[in-house]
């Protein structure tokens, strides 16, 4: 879900979504959803960290890692991330959930 959609929304982002723009890589909104940061983030925010993660040199390693979590889960981005501080910071923020 992103900041474009309220929280009873149950469904995946359409094409048109800004967390979709080409400003964000694939790997990206992949690593926000598997945070569950992913509605945190505000515009200028995702683009800083979608213009990092284009430089990152571990995007194949980084997909491999985001279907690992896609399947158990994830607290925290893994140490190469080079968006994970800011990631981190974002969750820390957030409200907790029981």
């Amino acid at each position: 879900m992103c900041a474009d959609h309220d929280d009873t929304t149950e469904r995946a982002c359409g094409d048109d979504c800004p967390c979709r723009s080409a400003a964000a890589p694939e790997e990206m909104r992949r690593m926000v959803r598997a945070l569950g940061v992913d509605g945190l983030l505000q515009d200028a925010e995702r683009a800083e960290a979608g213009a990092l993660c284009t430089t990152c040199t571990d995007r194949d390693v980084c997909r491999d890692w985001l279907d690992v979590a896609a399947i158990r889960g994830a607290d925290h981005a893994p140490d190469f991330c080079l968006n994970g501080e800011r990631f981190a910071a974002l969750a820390s923020e957030a409200p907790a959930t029981i």
